[in-house]
């Protein structure tokens, strides 16, 4: 019993030993793949930008590293407002688009064509996404009654874009993505 009694804390320093090292080469592994990772972040510039906008804008992209070279995936917008840092949502589907409205210039004002392609330019330089359903799609801006329509693409056999609903004195009022216009 004597001899029992004495194996044990042998016994549970042996498993102590061997959980410890067992994390511990976890917590090694977790560092050497975190140190494969960074992520690239860029200013988002641009005349039209900075005509329209008051937010300061960057892109972020996380980045691979591995024997073979990088790999980049994925591209994280963000916006910089009264000091305060938040993510722009990339529209994927018909939807308001708040965030952005936030970052106008309290006096820019969309009443002729050149604020409408200023608008339009601006938000393609945010939202650009390259993809394929785009391709040979003419960009303009459209005046309807009281809103514009800033086409960027198509989805299926409709146009997509914004729509722009402003006051009679041309201050925007909603900036919404449509997918058919």
């Amino acid at each position: 019993m004597k001899l029992k009694l004495s194996l044990l804390p042998l016994i549970f320093t042996i498993g102590s030993f061997s959980t410890f090292s067992a994390d511990n080469e976890k917590n090694i592994i977790e560092k050497k793949v975190m140190d494969w990772m960074h992520v690239e972040v860029k200013s988002v510039k641009g005349i039209a930008i900075r005509h329209v906008f008051s937010c300061s804008f960057y892109s972020a992209t996380p980045v691979l590293k591995h024997r073979d070279g990088e790999s980049s995936f994925g591209d994280h917008k963000f916006y910089s407002l009264n000091g305060q840092l938040e993510e722009l949502i990339t529209p994927t589907s018909t939807q308001v688009m708040p965030d952005v409205s936030e970052c106008l210039k309290s006096d820019f004002r969309l009443n002729t064509q050149e604020d409408a392609e200023y608008l339009l330019e601006a938000l393609d330089t945010l939202f650009a996404s390259g993809s394929h359903f785009d391709q040979g799609v003419e960009k303009k801006a459209i005046k309807d009654k009281d809103s514009w329509k800033l086409i960027t693409g198509e989805f299926f056999d409709d146009l997509s874009g914004y729509k722009v609903v402003t006051d009679e004195k041309g201050k925007i009022k909603k900036i919404e993505y449509v997918l058919g216009l």
